[in-house]
């Protein structure tokens, strides 16, 4: 009887195994192919050779692939980081969950600058010379402005037996503004304008690595009062209660971080924009082709989660706004995912605003696009854990 009762269950074991295959193989439990709590495909099946094999490649590969069809993947994963969340594990999934903020894994150990790092200092600051040179040949100003990376505005908040990089961050900041002098650079530091404010905890997201919308005002203003005094320029300039009028989203916002935790960590995180009380006519091209004149990109139902990359429709390699005032100076702005706020507030005080995110844009290289275009001012944007990148 015990040895009937043993292989019964051994062959329910196999059946549940080579159904789960089949499904794995065949189908996996949903026909998407795009994962979107994790913002990924899922890993293609790989192609079979000779050497793919003698080096392990395929199987690695294969191991991904059906790894990421196993039937009700998203399901298991997600009572996982439930069970996690209502046990209090400071680190689910990558992020650091603390009662009021989720922020970044960065380690144990302590990062310190070593040589290469400061080879890519130098390196970096060539290339903002670069940029600065090309446009003073035809008059313009380039400006680099840094913005402090959401885990570096709250680097206090990680437990203290995990590194938050505030020492490495500020060896980093050191160098590279010794650098930027050396060679005559215009920076302007968003990190210690918050300091003065005394880093107020409403300018970042608590569930996402960007600004909020408050921190974007702030940003916006200090670098507008900055190139009016650099230009000598009468910058008309966007301020809430006078010419701004301020929105928020009734969606459910989801942080890059929260989304990472599947939406089950609770966040009060908002997203904000700001509409001119005297609209102002603009155009748009993306990537050289006509778009919608937008700059904020709400999802088509409520029920849909709004995200940071709402703001100008997300990382564009090139975004065209113009205005149709010759009589306004021109604008480009260089960076990544922190210049899309920054963007939706600039462009109503210039004629034409530019847009270039060189991670996606590669057409020619910066110092081409402006010498071809010739902006009257130059504006790049980098967090400060992206000096060197």
């Amino acid at each position: 009887m015990k040895r009937l009762r043993d292989l019964l269950v051994s062959a329910g074991f196999a059946l549940l195994l080579i159904a789960g295959g089949i499904l794995t193989l065949v189908r996996g439990w949903d026909d998407s192919e795009y994962l979107y709590y994790e913002n990924r495909n899922r890993t293609e099946l790989p192609e079979l050779s000779a050497a793919a094999l003698a080096d392990g490649a395929f199987m690695s590969g294969l191991e991904s692939y059906l790894a990421d069809r196993v039937p009700l993947r998203l399901t298991m994963l997600i009572e996982q980081t439930r069970a996690e969340l209502a046990m209090g594990k400071p680190l689910i999934n990558d992020v650091v969950v603390t009662d009021e903020f989720l922020l970044p894994y960065k380690g144990y150990k302590k990062w310190e600058m070593g040589q290469a790092d400061t080879n890519a200092v130098q390196a970096a600051a060539d290339r903002q010379l670069a940029l600065a040179e090309a446009a003073a040949e035809y008059g313009g100003i380039c400006v680099y402005m840094s913005v402090p990376e959401q885990f570096s505005y709250f680097s206090e908040k990680y437990p203290d037996y995990m590194d938050n990089r505030r020492d490495y961050l500020e060896q980093m900041a050191d160098a590279f503004r010794a650098a930027m002098d050396e060679r005559g650079l215009r920076l302007l530091e968003m990190g210690a304008v918050f300091d003065e404010l005394g880093r107020p905890e409403e300018c970042y997201y608590r569930s996402d690595h960007h600004y909020n919308f408050a921190g974007a005002l702030v940003c916006y203003h200090t670098l507008m009062d900055y190139l009016r005094e650099e230009t000598g320029l009468e910058l008309a300039e966007l301020t809430e209660g006078e010419n701004l009028l301020l929105h928020e989203s009734g969606n459910r916002f989801m942080g890059s971080y929260g989304r990472k935790l599947y939406c089950l960590w609770e966040s009060e995180d908002r997203l904000v924009w700001g509409e001119p009380t005297e609209p102002v006519a603009f155009t748009r091209e993306d990537n050289g082709t006509a778009s919608e004149p937008y700059l904020v990109k709400h999802p088509d139902y409520e029920w849909q989660d709004i995200m940071y990359a709402a703001y100008m429709g997300g990382d564009m390699a090139e975004t065209v706004l113009r205005t149709d005032r010759p009589e306004l100076p021109s604008l480009l702005v260089i960076g990544e995912s922190y210049t899309n706020a920054l963007e939706t507030l600039l462009w109503w005080s210039f004629d034409e605003m530019r847009s270039l995110d060189l991670r996606h844009y590669t057409e020619q290289s910066a110092e081409e696009y402006i010498r071809l275009h010739q902006p009257d001012i130059v504006v790049v944007v980098r967090d400060d854990a992206t000096y060197i990148s």
